[in-house]
């Protein structure tokens, strides 16, 4: 039987790389890409000035923020990171995650900004862009098990390829809401540019609005009145409040591109336009796909939290954000459960972990088709690209100090 390794304290926790390499490989790759991409996105951050690192440390904040209290909240601790070379908070939350908030959120909300929308347009370019950028990382993550969901929790039934329904809107919410806090509070505050710096009660007060209100206000204003009403109110699948999100935001994302000044569009490559935006698109998206490519998913052996393993018919009432009151299996089911991403062919004899285990091994499974995997993941970063590619590289330049979007100059 495995015992859970005591860990350096509550806070932090380490694990040697090397018992990684040898259990579950794949895992290393997210655990360096996104410390890399986090580290070039400082730079660019710090070379720009104005906002940018107010940004930047905002979305630092906002994922530590958003981790903890999922893990917090049983109602939504639906889902089991893998232990990686550094955890956090009772080794639920790796560093690699906190990472890849500041990764996809930077990344987008920099780029989206290119556009030159304004605030309300611009939050919702934003979280399409941020989607795009997550759920390439969202389909390989759960295939190589870099995470697992809850078995029976309605909130995360509806997938495809093991990815819930929600996890996209999720995005599209959080994204969309974080973004518009982090500029609109701005204004608000007496702030003039998007991403001119202002007092310093502005840039905290701004800041702390996006840290700490874009869960409740993404719960709101999108979760509550359309994926929950329509989920789980009218019984329709989740995959449709997710497009219906989508086509609302991509029809003001378009009325406002009608719109957009002319120094946000050109037909050539701007100079200086391959820069960390660009490099962090290209780190996420092509690294996602070469691990689909090259990786044996059955051979990995993803060891530490999980789901509670018990009794297969002992269930516990979930509180839905409408008010309805639902069931869902207090436990994971070791002989009856539907992952078709994890068994437990790795174990002596093939025998699943007894009951009450919540540190136990999960073992990855087969590609049933490869090639389809590459063909989805293939596309999603292709498309990917060639949207951050309109971004970053034909549409405006990174807003200067004054907001204006151009370099000041000194004049005489």
């Amino acid at each position: 039987m495995e015992t859970r390794p005591e860990p350096f304290s509550w806070w932090v926790a380490f694990r040697n790389p090397a018992e990684n390499y040898r259990n579950h490989p794949t895992y290393l790759v997210p655990d360096v890409i996104f410390h890399v991409i986090a580290a070039l996105l400082l730079v660019h951050a710090l070379r720009r000035g104005g906002r940018y690192p107010w940004l930047y440390f905002s979305a630092l904040s906002h994922g530590v923020f958003t981790e903890v209290f999922s893990y917090w909240v049983p109602q939504i601790n639906n889902f089991w990171h893998g232990q990686s070379t550094v955890m956090f908070a009772g080794q639920r939350l790796p560093s690699y995650i906190v990472c890849q908030y500041i990764a996809v959120i930077y990344t987008s909300s920099v780029a989206a900004a290119r556009l030159r929308l304004g605030v309300f347009a611009g939050a919702c370019a934003t979280a399409l862009v941020d989607s795009l950028y997550y759920h390439v990382f969202d389909v390989t993550g759960v295939k190589m098990l870099w995470w697992s969901w809850h078995d029976t929790d309605p909130n995360v039934y509806d997938r495809t390829y093991w990815v819930p329904w929600g996890s996209p809107y999720w995005r599209l919410s959080f994204a969309s809401s974080f973004t518009l806090l982090f500029h609109g509070v701005h204004r608000l505050l007496g702030g003039q540019g998007m991403f001119q710096r202002s007092s310093l009660f502005a840039e905290l007060g701004s800041a702390a609005v996006a840290v700490f209100l874009t869960f409740p206000v993404g719960v709101a204003t999108q979760f509550v009145p359309l994926f929950h009403v329509v989920k789980d109110v009218l019984g329709v699948h989740a995959e449709v409040p997710v497009l219906m999100l989508v086509c609302i935001f991509v029809l003001i994302v378009w009325g406002a591109d009608r719109s957009r000044p002319a120094e946000a569009r050109t037909n050539t490559a701007r100079p200086g336009w391959f820069d960390e935006i660009a490099v962090s698109v290209l780190l996420n998206f092509l690294t996602m796909w070469v691990v689909v490519a090259m990786a044996t998913p059955e051979h990995a052996r993803s060891i530490g939290l999980h789901q509670p393993t018990g009794p297969c018919n002992e269930t516990e009432d979930m509180y839905l954000a409408t008010g309805q009151v639902v069931q869902k299996g207090r436990y994971l089911c070791v002989t009856d459960y539907d992952e078709g991403y994890f068994d437990w062919h790795c174990l002596p004899g093939g025998q699943p972990p007894p009951h009450g285990m919540d540190w136990y091994t999960m073992c990855g499974t087969p590609y049933a088709n490869r090639a389809e995997y590459l063909v989805v993941v293939g596309a999603i970063a292709a498309c990917g690209i060639a949207v951050y590619y309109k971004l970053v590289a034909l549409s405006a330049g990174d807003y200067g100090h004054d907001g204006s979007g151009k370099k000041k100059t000194k004049t005489h």
